[in-house]
């Protein structure tokens, strides 16, 4: 229902969106934020925010979500760069990162099932 829900609200738009799911300790959302819009190829984002809403919200997790308008789930390698180190950060400030999306139309590429994250 999560990835239908973000298909829907993501996947059609031209431009690419980031959003930050932040979980509390029973995986219950408590803040859905898309913190950061960008071109048709790329956004820019800010770490520092994320920890900062992280923590202001009281998040035990968080799920990473963005849209890639080209329809192409391929994750870039500043995709993967930007996912490990913040799951590096999240780690210091005892936020885990749950997973991360890429979305489009119709399908979408989830980091932790194709083995990017992992957090064990």
């Amino acid at each position: 229902d999560f990835l239908n829900y973000m298909n829907i609200q993501m996947g059609y738009l031209k431009h690419e969106e980031f959003k930050v799911v932040f979980l509390n300790s029973s995986n219950q959302i408590v803040l859905n934020e898309t913190l950061f819009c960008g071109t048709i190829d790329r956004s820019v984002v800010y770490q520092r925010l994320i920890i900062e809403k992280a923590i202001l919200s009281k998040a035990k997790g968080v799920i990473f979500v963005h849209n890639h308008p080209s329809g192409n789930l391929t994750p870039s390698k500043k995709d993967i760069e930007l996912t490990l180190e913040m799951q590096e950060l999240l780690d210091k400030v005892d936020v885990k990162l749950l997973d991360h999306y890429i979305i489009s139309e119709t399908e979408n590429f989830s980091f932790y099932e194709n083995g990017l994250i992992d957090y064990l």
